[in-house]
């Protein structure tokens, strides 16, 4: 079942009752993504502003609370981390699919949606700043391995994410929907970079002297600036490019 926006807007006036025991002065759907819908709310109390993100698959509300925990403990980036005043992994609601919703701090910025749409320079300025911090994600380590915050952990990116990536394209090409829906030449590209990463990704990086602690491997989405992270053991092996894997 599908939930309406306008029934989504009641779940986050309960969820800001649930958490701060007062009303919603105003609120703003930011974005949908892949896992729910994020909504900006105005309160009557402090923090007088949050964001609250309703997530449409089971668990995922837990696992990115905790994740979002521990990037802030471990990552000197508390400006681009919010966070989390609270999880409610599983809301009381009679849907179909149990929504689960994390209740997070404002951080102020602009949404970039389409930043291939800016000035070159802009978009320059915009890349590098993306760089360095995926530079900076990378030098935090663990030195279990690779895998969830949690575990179990693996000695490679690719022993850790493969078998995830390879049932995401199994399920792609026995679809006929989505087979049609990508196209030849999507299919082949998704082929040929699996192909690539398994060869750069399978092979255990050079041990480091970086302290141990979680890390974050990411791709960046662009349109709201933030990062995808994961946990991981080491950087990416030079030349290679790890993305995040949820």
């Amino acid at each position: 079942m599908q939930i309406a926006g306008n029934d989504e807007r009641g779940i986050v006036e309960r969820v800001v009752v649930a958490v701060w025991h007062t009303g919603t002065e105003a609120l703003t759907p930011l974005g949908t993504g892949v896992y729910g819908r994020c909504y900006g709310v105005t309160l009557a109390r402090p923090p007088y502003r949050a964001a609250i993100k309703l997530h449409h698959i089971p668990g995922m509300a837990a696992a990115e609370a905790a994740q979002l925990r521990a990037l802030r403990t471990h990552l000197p980036l508390p400006a681009l981390i919010p966070h989390v005043y609270a999880c409610l992994p599983q809301l009381d609601l009679e849907a179909e699919r149990p929504l689960g919703a994390v209740a997070m701090e404002w951080l102020p910025g602009e949404s970039c949606g389409r930043p291939e749409a800016l000035p070159r320079p802009h978009r320059v300025i915009l890349q590098r700043g993306l760089v360095d911090l995926l530079l900076t994600l990378h030098r935090v380590v663990h030195p279990a391995g690779y895998g969830a915050f949690a575990g179990p952990f693996h000695p490679t990116w690719w022993d850790a994410y493969g078998p995830r990536l390879r049932a995401t394209q199994e399920a792609i090409l026995t679809s006929a929907e989505s087979r049609a829906y990508l196209g030849l030449s999507v299919l082949a590209l998704m082929d040929r970079t699996l192909a690539h990463a398994e060869r750069i990704l399978a092979t255990a990086p050079p041990s480091t002297s970086a302290p141990p602690s979680p890390c974050a491997t990411g791709s960046i989405r662009c349109g709201n600036g933030c990062p995808t992270t994961c946990a991981s053991a080491r950087p990416a092996a030079p030349g290679s490019c790890a993305a995040g894997a949820n």
